[in-house]
């Protein structure tokens, strides 16, 4: 087949940190390097809403076009790619899939059998017993890993800042939509964090943590710089997030539906903390849902009134994603939604129909049928009452 014309590259599915490894430790045995080669090309070209010329993508793999397309149809083998042509204009769309995880991949059918005719036995075990999921305390160890040595920047001034300013490809302005003041928060911190991981992800994922969970700009400072590692290289998110979700948190303002959504959820169970599931559930409304503060915070309340002051998961998921199917994107389409259905007894009753569903029993069948609890019978009423409204 013809490998001229051009192409366009799609990743399918989410890819995580760990598909290097199962790539790497698992199938680099089985597919040698020519195909990990254009997997690893294809992965860092794709998503680029860019189409390239197949000339281009085949000069970075430093391949002929005959071994290009070997390792093309590898990659094919190991359901790891997708291809698609289209003869009229010549035009070919990559479509990447992520690999199986190390337990799939070992119980798979084909994949395991060839692995262990590959490696044998001995390896097939020490792969087993490498990715099984277990914590490694490193509490009591020193780190000796080596950092990357950053002397090369010591003579990095303005006009170096000023050309990369220009350079740098310009990200989208989400700060913005963050109440957080940058200005405070930088003051005094021109040792303790350096210009080079004040990033625009970095700051947005600071202000995003920060106001979500309505911590003061002088707190964040002194929580970032807890959070630096590697000779203040990098910030570590996960511990500044533990650090934001177990703080006792301050906010300025008080004037409702515009709070931060934790000290909102706080001051609903009169300033008494709130737990760590609870926040993480309320976090991803926010993050996930890509509600403002003051849906969610009706969400909130709505959520509080159906339930019985409880916050299970489940229903706020089914409430987040009906509301986002509905176009729920301000506080007075929340509202909304809520009129009518927010009263604290355990009865759900619909408005167009004549139908009414008590939870004042419990719904469970004898043994060997099925157990409905009370938040999965909220969320089928939810549900259809979506669907009333989208009629």
């Amino acid at each position: 087949m013809d490998l001229k014309g051009t192409c366009q590259i799609v990743k399918m599915n989410s890819f995580s940190e760990e598909d290097q490894s199962y790539l790497h430790l698992l199938y680099f045995p089985l597919m040698h390097s020519d195909a990990v080669l254009v997997y690893q090309v294809l992965l860092s070209l794709a998503n680029k809403k860019e189409k390239y010329d197949q000339s281009f993508l085949i000069g970075l793999t430093f391949f002929s076009e005959v071994q290009f397309e070997r390792a093309r149809k590898v990659l094919e083998n190991y359901n790891l790619l997708m291809t698609y042509y289209q003869p009229s204009t010549k035009h070919w769309v990559y479509q990447l899939y992520p690999p199986l995880n190390a337990h799939d991949f070992l119980t798979h059918d084909t994949f395991s059998r060839l692995f262990l005719k590959e490696m044998g036995s001995k390896h097939f075990d020490k792969m087993k017993l490498l990715f099984q999921e277990e914590n490694v305390e490193t509490k009591n160890m020193i780190n000796v890993s080596s950092s990357l040595d950053l002397s090369r920047l010591d003579s990095w001034d303005e006009d170096n800042e000023d050309l990369y300013q220009r350079m740098v490809p310009k990200a989208k302005d989400g700060l913005k939509k963050y109440p957080f003041d940058f200005n405070e928060f930088f003051d005094g911190m021109e040792r303790t964090l350096p210009q080079r991981i004040r990033s625009t992800e970095n700051m947005t994922r600071i202000a995003e943590l920060a106001t979500i969970y309505g911590v003061t700009e002088k707190k964040m400072r002194t929580f970032v710089s807890r959070s630096l590692e590697d000779n203040k290289s990098t910030i570590n998110f996960e511990k500044l997030r533990d650090l934001v979700m177990r703080s006792r948190n301050e906010f300025k303002e008080s004037d409702g539906y515009s709070m931060a959504p934790i000290k909102y959820f706080s001051m609903k169970q009169r300033n008494v903390p709130v737990s760590k599931s609870d926040k993480t559930i309320i976090e991803s409304l926010c993050t996930e849902y890509g509600f403002s503060f003051e849906v969610v915070n009706v969400l909130i309340d709505y959520v509080l009134a159906q339930t019985g002051q409880k916050f299970p998961k489940a229903f706020v998921e089914k409430v987040a994603s009906t509301w986002v199917r509905l176009g729920v994107d301000s506080l007075e389409k929340a509202i909304e939604q809520t009129r009518g259905n927010t009263s604290l007894d355990n009865t759900y009753t619909y408005s167009r129909k004549v139908k009414t569903i008590d939870f004042s029993e419990s719904f469970v069948e004898k043994e060997g049928e099925i157990e409905m609890d009370r938040d999965e019978l909220l969320a089928q009423a939810l549900a259809a009452q979506a669907s009333l409204k989208e009629d």
